[in-house]
């Protein structure tokens, strides 16, 4: 595993494997769970631009999406608070960055999930749990 990126909540992101930019990415949280979020930077980066938490995509089961839509918009609105700006500044990340676009990718993150192949293994041999949780 190879660290590129992290996040406010203490969260990592990481290569797993040899290569380019289309490894496999998983992310390790800072509450010990973990698993494959994307395969590609790409595809990890448009994830944490379009969705306004990743924990928050990975709260609920996916089922039609609906309930899951409406939890990941509270998350938007309260976000919207501190930076009403925040829509505007994802779509100039997003084309700057030319990021697949925000469609299917909770169906992409939530298969990826469920991934059993990438368990996330600390360096003192820690084994994170699955991401998420609830599917198991």
């Amino acid at each position: 595993l190879t660290m590129f990126a992290g996040d406010a909540s203490g969260g990592a992101f990481l290569y797993v494997g040899d290569g380019g930019e289309e490894r496999p990415v998983v992310y390790a949280g800072s509450e010990g769970s973990g698993g494959l979020i994307a395969i590609g930077v790409r595809e990890a980066l448009a994830t944490v631009v379009h969705l306004p938490s990743l924990n928050d995509a990975l709260a609920a089961p996916l089922g039609d999406g609906s309930g899951l839509r409406d939890l990941l918009e509270r998350a938007e609105q309260e976000i919207r608070e501190y930076r009403p700006d925040v829509a505007d500044q994802r779509a100039r990340v997003a084309a700057a960055l030319d990021l697949p676009p925000a469609a299917g990718l909770l169906e992409r993150l939530h298969a990826a999930a469920v991934d059993e192949t990438y368990i996330v293994v600390s360096d003192r041999d820690d084994r994170y749990d699955p991401l998420p949780v609830w599917l198991r």
